[in-house]
């Protein structure tokens, strides 16, 4: 992996865009492009880097099994995966944080703040930095990954259930509790989202990227662990660590947020939408 670690140091010079002095609107969408484009081939299309965490939980207490179609090195060096994972995670974070206008749509407030509880726990929690040691399930540490993961997977029930939500209110004018369906953001979302994308092409490109991440071993990795850590037994005699896939769910969601920012009406359109529907109802 080491072309592949050259590569994401590549990135470095969209982190200094970000991290440097204060970027236009035109340049800013430049350097989120440049960022989401790496992030869509070396995470989703490349599966090597997927590859190196299917070998890693086999001897962290989790494996997935997963088939690849091309051969791959193992890569030893930990610290390495880790760089590029955590790289990435910092260029999302600061996608999604750099700008107060950014992903600030008011229906997904609580979407963002549960982002960036994560983000805030993954700089303060031992077990959310700490990719080496494997941890008992008696220890704290095996449970804060764990919740941390299933907490940051239920975004996209959070997301796709907000959604239907709002088409039942605004469009369908139907009242029932749209928590007695069973809705799946990678099979439901782009469809429940019609009526929120700019145009019918926007639409169309918002549903073809999310099927692209869906068909991606990185989807399948986490679908997989979080089944796992749902339905599996966790052996008492097993040490575990899964802060490496913690990060990848991670790039997953954040990249799904930067689909949805970059597809949706503005937060005020959005707004001005539902009260014209909210008034057509009521009449």
């Amino acid at each position: 992996m080491n072309k592949n670690y050259k590569e994401f140091m590549d990135l470095k010079t969209l982190n200094d865009y970000l991290t440097g002095t204060p970027i236009n609107s035109e340049k800013f969408k430049e350097v989120i492009n440049g960022i989401t484009d790496f992030v869509d081939e070396k995470i989703f299309k490349d599966d090597e880097m997927v590859f190196q965490l299917t070998e890693i939980s086999k001897t962290s207490g989790r494996d997935l099994a997963i088939i690849f179609k091309n051969k791959f090195e193992i890569e030893s060096d930990l610290e390495l995966i880790f760089n590029n994972l955590n790289y990435c995670k910092e260029l999302l974070e600061r996608c999604l944080f750099q700008k107060t206008i950014f992903f600030n749509f008011m229906i997904f407030t609580e979407v963002k703040s549960m982002v960036r509880y994560y983000l805030e726990k993954s700089y303060r929690y031992d077990s959310l930095k700490n990719y080496q040691k494997l941890f008992k399930i008696n220890s704290v540490e095996f449970h804060e990954q764990n919740e941390m993961f299933k907490y940051l997977f239920s975004i996209f029930d959070k997301l796709v259930y907000i959604i239907s939500h709002l088409n039942e209110k605004y469009f369908k004018n139907n009242p029932i509790d749209n928590k007695e369906l069973s809705l799946k953001f990678f099979i439901n979302f782009g469809e429940e989202s019609k009526n929120f994308t700019k145009s019918s092409k926007n639409f169309e490109q918002l549903n073809d990227k999310i099927n692209q991440i869906r068909r991606s071993n990185a989807w399948h990795y986490v679908r997989k662990l979080r089944n796992n850590l749902e339905h599996d037994f966790a052996d008492p005699s097993s040490q575990y660590n899964i802060n490496f896939s913690i990060l990848l769910l991670f790039i997953v969601v954040a990249r799904c947020l930067l689909l949805i920012n970059e597809h949706f009406q503005s937060d005020a359109e959005i707004n001005e939408l539902l009260s014209y529907r909210s008034k057509k109802i009521q009449k």
